[in-house]
């Protein structure tokens, strides 16, 4: 019985680490990531 009580206590203690250390994105922060990421368009013959 302690073996389950402890590796019950060790997963949730893992979730909670999990949780606490997990980064918190704002959806700006994903917008402009993602725009970052985009490749630039390559201007067209008649631009250039």
């Amino acid at each position: 019985m302690d073996q389950l009580d402890e590796a019950l206590a060790r997963t949730r203690r893992d979730d909670l680490v999990a949780a606490a250390t997990r980064p918190v994105r704002s959806p700006v922060a994903t917008l402009r990531r993602t725009r970052a990421a985009r490749p630039q368009r390559t201007p067209r013959a008649d631009e250039l």
